[in-house]
Parts: C-alpha cells; sequence; structure tokens
C-alpha cells in the first residue's frame, strides 16, 4: 500500500456458534509507517494492544477478521 485508505466490510450472518441477528461491521484501514509516530493504548482502554509487529509476529497473533484483512494488505501472500 502506498499512501492509502482501504475499505473493510464484513456481514456477520446467524449461525449455530452465533445465534444472534446479523450485523456488518465496516472499517477504514489506514497505512501507516513504523517510526512515523509512538503507537499507545487509547486512553478509555478500547485497544487491546498497540504496537509495531513484524509479519511473522503478525501472523501468529490471534486476529479478527479486520486485523487479518490488514495483515494481508500489509503483507500480501504470494
Amino acid at each position: 500500500m502506498a499512501d492509502s485508505e482501504t475499505v473493510f466490510s464484513h456481514v456477520f450472518e446467524r449461525s449455530a456458534e452465533r445465534p444472534h441477528d446479523p450485523f456488518q461491521v465496516v472499517g477504514l484501514i489506514h497505512e501507516v509507517t513504523p517510526g512515523s509516530f509512538d503507537p499507545r493504548p487509547e486512553f478509555d482502554g478500547s485497544t487491546d494492544r498497540c504496537e509495531w509487529f513484524t509479519e511473522q509476529q503478525a501472523r501468529e497473533l490471534p486476529l479478527v477478521p479486520i486485523a487479518r484483512f490488514a495483515v494481508d494488505l500489509a503483507w500480501p501472500q504470494r
């Protein structure tokens, strides 16, 4: 990605594992450059983890769909 923004959209359907009404998640993925700022958790505690990762470290984390999508944008699988 070069100076870009990408939209993520995913619908979570009702299933046996998730017996709730369907809902849609929409998120914006912004490109940032390591070292351009110091990442930190938000003051209200809504950020679970905020730090720089290598590709290998990121792929080993338990990621929600939007995070997995962002990792694949940063490091496309060949």
